[in-house]
């Protein structure tokens, strides 16, 4: 009787689950087109580059940080000035955003960040907002 009700109850729990995941999941705009990505083979010495997806938890003018869920928050620094980009989707493809626009960032916003590692500062390269992976 036992194990019938643990199997029973770890049913009902899976089932919770995935319900939870479909209705809490907000529908991703497709998207036909990214920026363009140049393809490099780093050279020796040249930083790692890696992708942090999760949800903006501050933004500044030096520095984002990055709430990956319940996990850790992620502090990536801006490069000076517009070096690191921004991007929408709009229409199916993606819109480079412009300084008042970057200026109005709010938190709790979805972002995809490209970034250089360096020891154990990341570098945000271009900032993919409304995106929790990489552009296609």
């Amino acid at each position: 009787m036992r194990l019938l009700t643990g199997l029973l109850l770890l049913g009902i729990g899976a089932a919770g689950a995935v319900a939870a995941d479909r209705v809490l999941v907000r529908d991703v705009e497709p998207l036909t087109g990214s920026p363009p990505i140049e393809r490099t083979e780093p050279g020796e010495g040249d930083p790692p580059l890696v992708w942090i997806d999760g949800s903006l938890e501050d933004v500044g003018q030096d520095q984002l940080v990055v709430a990956q869920g319940d996990g850790p928050r992620v502090p990536v620094e801006r490069f000076a000035g517009e070096a690191t980009r921004f991007f929408l989707p709009d229409g199916g493809s993606w819109r480079e955003m412009s300084r008042e626009e970057v200026g109005r960032i709010r938190t709790g916003e979805d972002a995809c960040i490209e970034a250089l590692v360096d020891e154990e500062t990341f570098l945000a390269i271009r900032v993919f907002l409304r995106r929790l992976c990489a552009p296609t």
